[in-house]
């Protein structure tokens, strides 16, 4: 089924044989990206040059008709005119052609115009293989591909592999096989750090328009994503940490921002999923109570929130920030909704003040297939601060109580084979390979080396598994 044949059975419009493919036709300016998927579901992510509403129409066959089945979503200028739907009733292990509908037009969703029209297949279930005699229980053999660290830098690269050839790789030689792709973490670079949403949004468009290797695979296999540092512009040491007070950590939820409209959607979600949210309040020394008259906190689901900023920090190091700092900027634990406008921190402010505050949300998640557990965790945005002079002290952690205790809890309990742990930050190796050479260099605290007490707490947990775990890590520049 090739989209020549597409185009002159439906009317589709041709392509424009031009850098920005499939962007020219249709509306489009990225995407679609695929998802999410399950053996009954998979998501569909898109932006719109302008915002507008859309369908994707998806059947086992090529070309659509009258009758083909469709989901239909919307962009929003709010969302950074980007839209997600999620097309459900599907039947598993089965494949399923898809195409994108704004107004009358078909975007043309082919890589190049001599590749075939994409498709996605969704996961088995425990019906698919099923077999009273020699397979009671339904397993099947899973298999995904996973990577790290996208980086398109052409200065670093000779201005060369701006479209990173791993994803081509996957996409010609593995399609058929890998069930879904995972990047763990570093997904996009800065091309610029300025400290804003609007920064992370142009990094974000920039990688994915400039990375076609990227759009080409994720648009033929669904794909699931953690975040680290670069993907949300910042280290974020100590965003996770009660009483840190003013730093690029408060960053962390405007970066989170751009991630849920570019990539989380993508993630499976739990009880401890959650979107980030904005407001300005007001606050008075002493007292513990956020007062937000323009807010409706009482859907705020407490088991979501992971900690509060106030004072977000969104312009980067001007002059200005340094100089006249919020007072109240930090990080505060949430204690309780009070009522629809007003919420209870701690530690309790330190001045009178009028400020911005954003609530952060959980983004570790997990989830099964067949006799397979995987835990994709959040090293970035819950840790504590580090201590370079002593990296076994033993208050510091780079998963919060609340995502170790998930965690734990989950590996334990978990009736799977095997065990997959996705980490965006090393496990074992520093960073920078500071553990070698003698000269005891800083190896910024990118990973559970500069957590020691945690980390061995939790190796220890997994190696009492009567189970085999396998970690993957990324981050490592050694």
């Amino acid at each position: 089924h090739r989209a020549p044949g597409i185009a002159q059975q439906t009317g589709w419009p041709d392509p424009v044989a031009n850098d920005v493919l499939p962007y020219a036709t249709g509306g489009l300016s990225h995407g679609p990206l695929l998802g999410g998927v399950t053996a009954r579901s998979v998501r569909v992510w898109v932006r719109t040059r302008q915002p507008t509403e859309f369908a994707v129409l998806y059947g086992k066959s090529l070309p659509p008709t009258e009758t083909t089945p469709f989901a239909t979503g919307k962009t929003a200028e709010d969302d950074d005119l980007t839209g997600v739907v999620e097309l459900t009733g599907l039947e598993p292990n089965t494949r399923y052609y898809y195409a994108v509908r704004i107004g009358a037009a078909f975007p043309d969703l082919r890589p190049d115009i001599d590749e075939p029209w994409p498709s996605f297949k969704t996961l088995p279930d425990e019906s698919t293989y099923a077999d009273s005699a020699s397979n009671p229980r339904g397993l099947f053999n899973v298999t995904f591909a996973i990577g790290h660290c996208a980086s398109q830098d052409p200065d670093v690269s000779g201005g060369m592999y701006t479209s990173t050839p791993a994803y081509d790789m996957i996409r010609k030689h593995h399609i058929d096989e890998a069930m879904f792709a995972l990047v763990n973490g570093d997904v996009t670079y800065e091309e610029g750090r300025d400290g804003t949403l609007d920064g992370v949004r142009g990094n974000y468009k920039l990688y994915f328009s400039r990375g076609r290797s990227f759009a080409a695979l994720f648009r033929a296999m669904p794909g699931l994503f953690t975040f680290d540092d670069h993907d949300v512009g910042w280290d974020l040491h100590g965003a996770g940490q009660i009483g840190m007070r003013e730093g690029r950590h408060l960053m962390r939820d405007t970066g989170l921002r751009a991630y849920e409209e570019y990539l989380s959607w993508a993630n499976y979600r739990g009880p401890q999923s959650g979107r980030v949210r904005f407001g300005e309040a007001q606050v008075t020394a002493g007292n513990s109570i956020l007062y937000d008259p323009q807010a409706d906190f009482t859907s705020l689901d407490p088991a979501a929130v992971s900690t509060v900023h106030l004072g977000n920090y969104t312009r980067g190091p001007t002059l200005a920030r340094r100089i006249n700092p919020p007072k109240n900027a930090g990080v505060y634990r949430f204690i309780e909704v009070v009522d629809a406008n007003r919420l209870e921190l701690e530690p309790a402010p330190r001045a009178d003040e009028t400020i911005s505050y954003s609530i952060g949300t959980h983004h570790y998640y997990d989830w099964q297939i067949s006799n397979c557990h995987f835990f994709a965790l959040d090293t970035r945005g819950e840790r504590s601060n580090r201590n370079p002079k002593d990296r076994a002290d033993p208050s510091l952690f780079i998963l919060s109580e609340a995502q170790e205790r998930w965690f734990v809890e989950g590996v334990r309990r978990t009736s799977a084979d095997f065990i997959f742990v996705i980490s965006p930050d090393p496990w074992t190796i520093y960073h920078t390979a500071a553990h070698v050479g003698g000269d005891d260099k800083d190896d910024k605290g990118d990973g559970f080396p500069s957590f020691l007490h945690q980390r061995e707490r939790l190796i220890g947990l997994l190696d009492s598994l009567e189970k085999p775990v396998v970690i993957f890590t990324g981050d490592v520049h050694a």
